[in-house]
């Protein structure tokens, strides 16, 4: 399913809000089973969901998730708040997936990041 790659702000925010709508449809519903933590552990879909949209081979699939998830458990470690934002947990590990797979870099991950909480799309730091 490989989906043209963003070259925008706009346009990376634009998929980054598709995918977190996916992910937040998915765990609502019922036919599929939510996770112990429900939305707090929705970052977890993050990086499947990026591997999907970008044809990422299922072998490879979860290197990216290691990453992504590694991480956000860091970000946890140092801020622990921060698990409490679900939507802005999710985008970083979609970004981070994105980073990985060198579709994007931190700079311009920032940037979407910053372009999502302008527009309250995710929490605010």
């Amino acid at each position: 399913m490989r989906n043209k790659l963003p070259i925008t702000i706009k346009a990376w925010a634009k998929e980054v809000n598709w995918a977190l709508d996916e992910a937040e449809y998915m765990l609502n519903d019922t036919k599929n089973q939510k996770p112990e933590d429900g939305l707090l552990g929705m970052y977890r879909m993050a990086p499947a969901i990026a591997g999907i949209v970008r044809s990422v081979p299922k072998s490879c699939r979860n290197e990216v998730c290691e990453h992504s998830i590694g991480l956000c458990h860091y970000l946890f470690q140092e801020i622990p708040d921060y698990k409490l934002k679900y939507r802005r947990c999710f985008v970083h590990a979609y970004l981070d997936s994105m980073i990985f797979l060198k579709y994007l870099n931190r700079e311009k991950s920032e940037r979407v990041i910053d372009y999502l909480e302008s527009k309250n799309a995710i929490e605010a730091r």
